[in-house]
């Protein structure tokens, strides 16, 4: 692929999981409404139906996070693979340090947390991490960012 449908794949990867995280918020604010209700109502059927209920939204939740993941950790290979072209290119202007100061700004805090990076995607970040300090690419923010993006997977 080219550099720019890699930056098109990671930016369309990275909108999927905004909109993921944001049908998690929703199902969470549910949570929240049915914990509230089932504080105020005193009969064993409200409370049997409250409990079905809450099951399937933490079912629901659990996926969306399975799915919201999967969408992160393909916008971060698109982007490491843009990586590899733009530190052999030594270009001024990287598309990959946008794409990938994108993904960290993302992921940072909650989200860092609930990351299980699997192995294979640890050892790309690396591979990079270390092909950005050998090589004599005068792209300092693209390195900057590569570092960032280590540091935040725990790589």
């Amino acid at each position: 692929m080219d550099k720019n449908m890699l930056y098109h794949k990671a930016s369309h990867e990275l909108m999927s999981a905004k909109q993921c995280q944001s049908q998690i918020s929703q199902k969470q604010f549910e949570l929240q409404l049915l914990d509230i209700n089932s504080r105020y109502k005193t009969d064993n059927i409200s409370a049997f139906s409250s409990i079905a209920q809450k099951q399937s939204i933490y079912s629901t939740i659990a996926n969306l996070k399975n799915i919201r993941n999967n969408y992160i950790y393909n916008a971060i290979e698109a982007s490491l693979d843009l990586c590899n072209i733009e530190l052999s290119e030594n270009n001024s202007f990287s598309m990959a340090s946008i794409a990938l100061n994108a993904i960290i700004s993302f992921i940072q805090g909650k989200i860092s947390a609930e990351l299980n990076i699997p192995f294979t995607l640890r050892v790309k970040i690396s591979q990079i991490y270390f092909n950005s300090i050998s090589t004599n690419s005068q792209n300092i923010s693209l390195k900057i960012e590569i570092q960032r993006l280590k540091a935040e997977c725990r790589c």
